[in-house]
């Protein structure tokens, strides 16, 4: 069996510059959210979710309403015609 060799030691000079070697610092990390930060954001987030299913029972019921009126007219017309043929 054979040791692993180390490169380190045996040859310092092979370590060169490469272009890893100088890279930029990171960016620094955002600070962290507070509890009240983190709870407003939830907060709004389930507001406009209802906000939207608020406007699609909007949409529902002025559909529905439509709807409706639609259906009342034609029986209107139904029994009007119902009551010229008797």
């Amino acid at each position: 069996m054979t040791s692993p060799s180390n490169d380190g030691a045996l040859a310092p000079a092979r370590r060169s510059r490469t272009r890893f070697s100088a890279l930029p610092e990171a960016a620094q990390q955002a600070p962290e959210y507070t509890d009240v930060e983190v709870a407003r954001g939830q907060s709004d987030a389930v507001l406009g979710a209802l906000a939207r299913m608020q406007l699609k029972l909007d949409v529902l019921a002025r559909e529905n309403a439509d709807t409706s009126a639609r259906l009342f007219l034609a029986l209107e017309q139904l029994s009007k015609r119902l009551d010229r043929s008797i």
